[in-house]
């Protein structure tokens, strides 16, 4: 795939009304850019973050399903908080039309790290609760957006289409206070358990420390953090290969990388990735120790090196074709 076709596909991503004018006219025989210049313009428009309004409307679709579950959830005996998670929160999406998750986060019960820091033991049952919780989301929902689209995954629920101008993943969870929040008095600190409803198990996360920890990260780098992942998460999407990582590991992966590495010049930032994407394939025993933001699982616990050895050809392609390797 050719630059101009690249440009083409991350403007379509970009911008929702892209196909109402010919890119071929957008670029006329005067202003002709050569494989280069297409390969520098594609490098600086995938590093920029999206228009403000298009993360705007992630949060109002966000907090219109939000709403609805907000009033009708007492009437099935919860009364949950609300969070988000992903990518929007951390600035780091590519796509006008991205997705964005609401954790809805039960109140009848808290796991704590610490057992002995349980004074009132918990006599119901979480699981069976957790399955109650989202059942009454899945009714609410589908009542209240009649022609939407609702996709039951185990551990989320897919809204879209109908009147929503985004899709809504609804992730029914459960608090999960850890000993750093007790001590440190920190929101972001505390955790959640995902609930799994095929299994029935949860899964432990920190969505809020990992937002924190990039906020961090970029502030470290001189805000060169962000443009970064957008840009590897674009040559991602781009790729002629299909590369199994997801976001949030992209995330993990060039959050590992040093912040020495991080330069204004984009080429020379784009020469240290390359290499230590390099690196981190050559060395199996290096990308066993890399762990995500929040240091709850290593990278290589749902990566497969090969799929980061795709992403660094990605990485070399582009800068072969910058010549600045």
């Amino acid at each position: 795939m050719n630059y101009s076709q690249k440009l083409k596909r991350l403007q379509e991503r970009r911008q929702p009304d892209y196909k109402q004018y010919s890119l071929d006219k957008a670029f006329s025989a005067e202003d002709y850019k050569s494989e280069i210049e297409e390969a520098q313009e594609y490098v600086t428009r995938a590093m920029e973050e999206l228009p403000a309004r298009s993360t705007e409307i992630s949060y109002e679709e966000g907090n219109r399903v939000k709403q609805h579950l907000k009033e009708e959830l007492p009437n099935y005996g919860f009364n949950p908080d609300f969070k988000y998670q992903g990518s929007v929160p951390c600035n780091t999406h590519i796509k006008f039309h991205s997705d964005i998750d609401l954790l809805v986060i039960i109140d009848k019960f808290e796991t704590v790290e610490n057992s002995a820091r349980i004074r009132n033991r918990y006599t119901g049952d979480p699981k069976e609760d957790l399955t109650r919780l989202r059942a009454a989301c899945i009714k609410i929902l589908k009542e209240n957006y009649t022609v939407a689209d609702i996709e039951k995954n185990s551990k989320s629920i897919k809204i879209s289409g109908g009147s929503l101008r985004r899709q809504i993943d609804v992730v029914p969870a459960n608090w999960y206070n850890s000993e750093n929040w007790y001590n440190y008095n920190l929101d972001y600190y505390r955790g959640i358990q995902i609930f799994d409803s095929k299994t029935k198990e949860r899964y432990k996360n920190f969505p809020f420390l990992n937002i924190h920890l990039i906020d961090e990260k970029d502030m470290q780098t001189c805000g060169l953090y962000r443009p970064l992942v957008r840009l590897a998460k674009t040559l991602k999407e781009d790729s002629e290969s299909n590369i199994n990582i997801s976001s949030y590991d992209i995330q993990a992966l060039l959050y590992n990388m040093d912040n020495s590495n991080f330069f204004q010049n984009v080429k020379d930032t784009l020469i240290y990735t390359t290499d230590y994407l390099y690196k981190t394939v050559q060395n199996p025993y290096k990308y066993q120790s890399l762990v995500v933001p929040d240091g709850t699982r290593r990278i290589a616990d749902k990566v497969d090196i090969n799929e980061v050895r795709k992403l660094c050809n990605e990485f070399y392609t582009l800068s072969d074709e910058l010549g600045i390797i």
